[in-house]
């Protein structure tokens, strides 16, 4: 009970005087020295000195009386407050405590006592208030059942909104169906009525009539149809009201970074697959995603102006920034799941170490690629007539061609224009699908064509075809050159040039087809042979099988010889002193000193060479990117001079993930270095084993490094002792991804830990 306190306990025995804290005044109660005994004690201490040792004896038997008093009441009180503690554990009822203090003014030395009614009277005041409680429990349960109901109720309406709203819809496109069907079935009744009627005036305007009629119906059959496939299956592209494509582009942002967030998950810093497969999975999945439909809305960056004026700037900007950040932000991600660097790494240093293209590259690639193709595909493509500008009819720019007013004119006009491809039927002739080669190397091929060729007779011709590409005084001239054989005669040879836009693939071809009309131009018989010798493989697949996209004229026109004469072809490999070879390639030589005009088809650019112009323009567009991101980069990486090549992966990303972490951090200084932590105020900075802080060249200046100098690989004549030396075979490992790995394992570095 509450009554049976410390405090209390201590009231009650203060007023019944059973026990103090301080029992002297009970002490003194019982004490038999009257005032006069301990006065004349007072006077006989100086007389009676054993007096004054009992005095002593006395007080140290009340202090050991005190004290083992003390402890025997300590030692009841623990005792009962166990007792207390065990009787409450056994207790499985629970209990509440009567609140009994309420006269608290009174006071009666601590001890209250209460008589049953008071504790009546306590009962029922725990009695209600267990009861408000109980109520107050119920009453909150209530409330949350109503809210469960009400919510409930809620998601049932809504729920039958959404139903009834889908049968009104549905009733509706229905209702709408019908009345296009009614309206449809009207106007055919109508124009049937107008047709007859026009019958009888006229046969020839009801043959009119009624062929609109069945011209309009026909439309809004097809409109219907038109209507209902484009339901069933939407279109990708997403065109916007003003043409912004930026939902589009968003859309595709979003899907990039989920494969990109799903390939990040796959690797760490220190494990996973290698840098390599995971760029390899980016390029494969997460560019398209992104490029998908950019022909659409990607032109560049500026665009030429719909009206050209003097007071007018050139160009005007396609307002594509937003596009350009959003795409960039993807890349970004899917460089931070190739590489494993650290998270203040700049992003142009990731796109470069991960060979991965950034949105503006990318996009400029795309648009070239879609420009090639609207320079070779047929003369029958919907594209065709639409990347061809229209001449001006009046006003001073008469006779010329217009501007461009379009996106896809407007890219068409990045590239040269080039003979338009026809579609011909696949072309299957003898040995169609035999190596040329026979798997033969050069020096038994040209042993076995000499034995053959010298033992031709005189009903043989066979032709010898070669091609050159040289620069001249920094100009660029492709040409070719024939010569004719009869048995092992010469009968004829010729050379020429080609469009400076072409390559030696074309001319070889060319080269081929001219020589072959040169010799149909003998009055030679029919029946006799012709073998084209040539030492291209690529060109000999092309004449035996369907033709290439590239000089496909000449292709063509040789198949036509060859099904009308007896034509062959054979490998005559090149450089190999082969006569008729070397003859061909001294005249291909000889027009590249003194060049030709170009005439016909051969004057126009090959699709081989607007695709290097292509090339060139893309490299073009990467290397200013990657010059303006370089100069806001810090001098130590760009003391590397590492070009920005998008091609191909590096050697360095196959490495082992911890390993390549190790080169990123050399290079960007990105890492676990002292300056590093400095900048960013880290408390947890280490130095080296040996006792030096941390730098990127200091991985060759380790004590732990120099001790096994003997193994290191690239190992120069004497360790590096400057930090000019220490850089330049810094520079030279990290050239070779592998030695740079030998010698981390050889040097047991910190960069290893």
């Amino acid at each position: 009970m509450s009554s049976f306190k410390k405090n209390t306990i201590q009231k009650s025995f203060t007023a019944t005087g059973i026990w103090l804290p301080d029992p002297t005044p009970i002490l003194k109660r019982f004490s038999r020295d009257t005032p006069e005994l301990s006065s004349s004690d007072e006077s006989s201490t100086s007389v009676l000195s054993g007096d004054e040792r009992s005095k002593e004896i006395k007080k140290l038997n009340r202090s050991l009386h005190h004290t083992s008093t003390q402890n025997e009441l300590l030692r009841h009180e623990i005792k009962g407050l166990k007792n207390a503690l065990v009787t409450k554990k056994k207790q499985n009822k629970q209990s509440h405590p009567f609140d009994l203090q309420n006269n608290q003014d009174d006071d009666h030395g601590g001890a209250v006592f209460w008589s049953p009614r008071k504790l009546r009277q306590a009962k029922e005041r725990r009695v209600e208030q267990d009861r408000e409680k109980d109520q107050l429990q119920l009453q909150k349960a209530h409330r949350s059942e109503l809210r469960e109901q009400t919510r409930l109720d809620k998601l049932r309406v809504t729920q039958e909104k959404r139903v009834e709203r889908e049968k009104k819809k549905a009733v509706k496109e229905k209702e709408q169906v019908e009345k296009t069907a009614e309206r449809a079935r009207q106007k055919a009744d109508r124009d049937s009525k107008k047709a007859i009627q026009q019958a009888q005036s006229s046969k020839r305007k009801t043959s009119q009539s009624s062929s609109k009629s069945n011209k309009r119906q026909k439309r809004v059959v097809n409109a219907t149809e038109v209507g209902e496939s484009s339901e069933a299956a939407p279109a990708p592209t997403r065109f916007d009201r003003r043409l912004t494509f930026k939902k589009h582009v968003a859309e595709r942002a979003a899907q990039a970074r989920k494969v990109a967030n799903h390939l990040r998950s796959l690797a760490n810093t220190a494990h996973g697959p290698p840098a390599g497969s995971l760029r390899k999975a980016a390029i494969t999945c997460i560019l398209p995603i992104l490029l998908y439909g950019a022909e659409t809305w990607y032109e560049g960056r500026t665009k030429n102006p719909r009206i050209a004026r003097v007071s007018r700037k050139p160009t005007v900007s396609t307002r594509v920034g937003w596009h350009l950040t959003t795409i960039d932000q993807a890349l970004v991600a899917a460089t931070k799941a190739i590489l494993p660097a650290w998270r203040t790494t700049p992003n142009a240093v990731l796109l470069r170490e991960a060979a991965m293209p950034s949105a503006q590259v990318a996009l400029e690639e795309a648009k070239l690629r879609f420009a090639v193709h609207l320079r070779t595909i047929d003369d029958k493509h919907p594209l065709t007539n639409r990347t061809t500008l229209p001449l001006v009819i009046r006003g001073r720019a008469a006779g010329n061609r217009r501007i461009p007013r379009s996106k896809v004119q407007r890219v068409a006009q990045l590239l040269p224009a080039t003979p338009r491809n026809v579609l011909a039927s696949p072309h299957f002739s003898d040995g169609s699908r035999q190596d040329p080669t026979q798997g033969q190397g050069k020096d038994i091929a040209a042993q076995n064509f000499t034995i053959w060729w010298e033992s031709l007779g005189q009903e043989t011709i066979t032709v010898f075809s070669d091609g050159s590409e040289q620069q001249i005084n920094g100009t660029r001239v492709v040409t070719y050159g024939y010569a004719i054989y009869q048995g092992q005669a010469a009968v004829a040879t010729g050379q020429g040039s080609l469009n400076a836009l072409s390559h030696v693939f074309d001319a070889e071809a060319i080269g081929a087809c001219r020589g072959l009309k040169h010799a149909l131009q003998l009055s030679l018989p029919s029946q006799r042979e012709i073998v084209l010798c040539i030492d291209s493989t690529s060109v000999i697949w092309g004449i035996r099988g369907a033709a290439p996209t590239s000089s496909q004229w000449a292709f063509l026109q040789i198949h036509g010889a060859m099904e009308a004469y007896n034509v062959k072809t054979r490998w005559a490999p090149g450089h190999m002193k082969i006569v008729g070879n070397e003859l061909a390639d001294q005249l291909a030589d000889n027009e590249a000193k003194d060049p030709h005009q170009p005439y016909g088809m051969a004057a126009s650019p090959t699709r081989s060479g607007i695709r290097t112009v292509g090339r060139r323009l893309l490299e073009h567009i990467r290397d200013t990117w990657w010059k303006d991101k370089s100069s806001r980069l810090s001098a130590w990486y760009t003391q590397w001079q590492l070009p920005y090549d998008t091609r191909r992966t590096p050697a360095a990303l196959w490495l082992p993930r911890r390993v390549l972490a190790k080169v990123l951090m050399i290079r960007s200084t990105h890492g676990d270095f002292e300056w590093y932590h400095r900048k960013f105020n880290h408390e947890d900075t280490s130095e080296c084993p040996c006792g030096r802080p941390k730098t990127p060249e200091h991985l060759v200046f380790c004590k732990r490094a120099t001790t096994h100098f003997k193994k290191w690989p690239l190992r120069p004549i004497v360790p590096p002792r400057t930090r000019q030396e220490g850089l330049a075979y810094l520079a030279q490992l990290i050239d070779q991804p592998q030695e740079f790995e030998t010698f981390v394992k050889v040097t047991n570095s910190f960069y290893d830990e």
